[in-house]
């Protein structure tokens, strides 16, 4: 009964609690945080969310459901999507941070990035219902769009506490809330809507050195991406192939990779700066995706 009444008050009030950086542009992803304190560990609990974007989604730095990302939607779509994520595995008794990377569907302005309930029954057994608000915290993120569409991530900004209990404010600013546009609707997704999954990885067949640069062959056809595992790349030294911009962050065995952009690959070639060499790419994987229900990450 508890869960019956929480989920017709998310759905009475979803419209009225998005929020969304200050001042955001058209190309950067966001870090979204917000951490409660608990009264013991609650027996249950569920988070939706709801987005024009994309998002991933986590609760005390565990990466919750079994797709790459969400929600699945087609290029250039902007339309909010809300979907339901059962948290209670990852529940914790003192705090429980939820937190969120969003970045827009393709480079353009949302004035509303993200709206976030937190529900559930909690240690006494009372329901509880939580929104996302001014209290809030957001930064923006390690990576972005480029104006082309491809996406730049800087190593050397990495910071893995953003979604920590234990972090530094010192960058972070309050979320600003943001009431939804009159007429405004949210389409809600259920359960055993499709989501892009990692299905296969996999290996190139050969490669070609061409210069500076290296073109990997996979021998077939896929969706997804590449992701290549470097070793003694220096400190700001940038690495490139088609649709990601990587900054090198100089540790042991750094992985380059995209956050969000998924393409279509059989060949791919890595270009890179004058400190470029193929050497320091150990591993080429080919992170094969398709569209499958969530399974376990979406119970609803």
């Amino acid at each position: 009964m508890a869960l019956c009444w929480l989920t017709t008050l998310c759905a009475q009030e979803f419209g009225s609690h998005w929020i969304r950086i200050p001042q955001p542009d058209s190309l950067s992803h966001v870090w979204f945080r917000q951490t409660y304190v608990e009264d013991g560990l609650p027996l249950e609990a569920r988070v939706t969310v709801a987005s024009p974007g994309y998002y991933k989604l986590y609760v005390n730095e565990c990466n919750v459901g079994t797709a790459l990302f969400y929600p699945p939607r087609l290029q250039a779509d902007s339309q909010p999507v809300a979907m339901t994520f059962d948290v209670t595995p990852f529940l914790r008794a003192d705090t429980n941070v939820v937190a969120l990377c969003y970045a827009p569907s393709y480079p353009h302005v949302d004035s509303s990035q993200v709206s976030v309930q937190f529900f559930g029954v909690d240690a006494s057994g009372a329901p509880f219902s939580r929104f996302s608000d001014g209290g809030w915290l957001c930064r923006r993120a390690n990576s972005r769009w480029t104006v082309e569409g491809k996406e730049h991530v800087d190593g050397r900004l990495h910071d893995a506490s953003w979604k920590a209990a234990w972090f530094n404010p010192a960058l972070w600013l309050t979320a600003d809330e943001r009431k939804a546009a009159e007429g405004s609707k949210v389409t809600y997704l259920s359960a055993t809507h499709p989501v892009l999954r990692h299905v296969h990885t996999d290996g190139y067949r050969y490669f070609d050195r061409d210069g500076c640069s290296v073109s990997y062959e996979f021998g077939v056809g896929f969706h997804g991406m590449i992701r290549l595992t470097l070793r003694e790349a220096r400190r700001g030294e940038r690495i490139s192939y088609d649709g990601l911009e990587y900054v090198c962050n100089g540790q042991l065995d750094e992985q380059a990779y995209p956050v969000f952009r998924m393409a279509d690959y059989r060949r791919v070639r890595v270009t890179g700066d004058r400190r470029f060499k193929r050497d320091q790419i150990t591993v080429v994987e080919a992170i094969q995706t398709a569209y499958e229900p969530d399974g376990d990450g979406l119970p609803w």
